[in-house]
């Protein structure tokens, strides 16, 4: 390798696109819009990447972006490239496309894209997919690297060259560890064990998570109203209005969101969950798996923890609706 060569893959974009075999790389491609339009680039990655996956929705940044393709690849050092890669079809486009994730937080992103990871571990295991394996072990490559870098990737989708490849701003020396993902979900911030007694604070807590879920997940994400008033009104919480009207069919979720209790009280979580899952998958018109809704909420409430009676309603469900679009719901 040339002086020359080294400088400008130290300095420009990062190793993998200028030469692969210097060294001893591994590479993965994740396809995450399915577009048409994107099976050449599809095709001419098939035989060039350790695996390739495709099928599960990731969203990117404060403006959910959904990037065509991430490509991964790790190296012998243990150092880590993750690049976000925007196709068109025109290379004018294309370098406005890549240039719009770079102000972002490459943290976040980071985040974002371990908990996609986690996702498509978990649908592996559930479709007896042998990818499994490959792709648990690549997670924890990037939860325990030496470095990783983030970059942003534009290309034409005939083309398996990049036009532009750049590190996100926001990187201290261009480097930076993963967020401790492994700890931020033993942390009790979230509705993790979805247990069966719950103080006072937390049926709120758990009725804000799933009232605002439902409303996402049922299409009903429309208000405009603070949170406080959408809450309280029958007429206006879409959850309340719908179980009103049909008592006899959800009576467990029914008598949960019209109980008048202060105090912590006893749950029956377990049949609470399976007919939240009847009453989403009625409207999604598919069968959801309990472990789903279980994540779904275990995920939002973190968010829904912080949510004051004041907050807008279109705020709220921006955020809500970034992560059931993460979710297998």
């Amino acid at each position: 390798m040339s002086k020359l060569q080294l400088q400008t893959i130290t300095k420009g974009a990062p190793f993998h696109n200028t030469l692969d075999v210097a060294f001893a790389m591994e590479k993965y491609l994740f396809r995450i819009d399915m577009a048409v339009d994107n099976d050449a680039y599809t095709e001419a990655f098939r035989d060039k990447v350790v695996s390739m996956y495709a099928g599960i929705d990731l969203r990117i940044g404060l403006d959910n972006w959904a990037p065509d393709f991430v490509e991964v690849c790790t190296d012998e050092n243990s150092s880590i490239t993750v690049t976000l890669i925007e196709l068109e079809a025109r290379s004018v486009t294309a370098r406005i496309s890549s240039r719009k994730y770079l102000p972002e937080d490459p943290q976040l992103i980071l985040k974002a894209f371990l908990e996609y990871l986690g996702r498509v571990i978990k649908n592996c295991r559930s479709t007896a997919d042998p990818r499994e394996s490959t792709f648990r072990i690549l997670r924890e490559k990037i939860i325990n690297p030496k470095q990783i870098l983030i970059y942003a990737a534009g290309a034409l989708r005939k083309s398996t060259k990049f036009i532009e490849c750049h590190p996100l701003l926001y990187q201290p020396k261009a480097t930076f560890k993963a967020p401790e993902i492994k700890k931020a979900e033993q942390n009790d911030d979230s509705l993790i064990s979805l247990r069966d007694r719950l103080s006072a604070d937390e049926v709120k807590w758990f009725f804000r998570t799933v009232a605002i879920l439902d409303a996402v997940v049922r299409g009903k994400d429309k208000s405009i109203a603070t949170f406080r008033a959408w809450r309280t009104q029958n007429k206006s919480q879409p959850l309340k209005y719908y179980l009103k009207n049909h008592k006899n069919e959800y009576p467990v979720l029914y008598s949960f969101v019209f109980s008048t209790k202060k105090e912590g009280t006893e749950l029956a979580m377990d049949r609470i969950l399976a007919e939240l899952v009847m009453l989403w998958s009625s409207h999604l018109e598919r069968s959801l798996d309990i472990e789903d809704v279980k994540d779904l909420i275990t995920a939002y409430s973190r968010e829904s923890r912080v949510i004051k009676g004041h907050d807008k309603m279109q705020n709220i469900f921006r955020s809500a609706r970034a992560i059931v679009s993460n979710s297998n719901i």
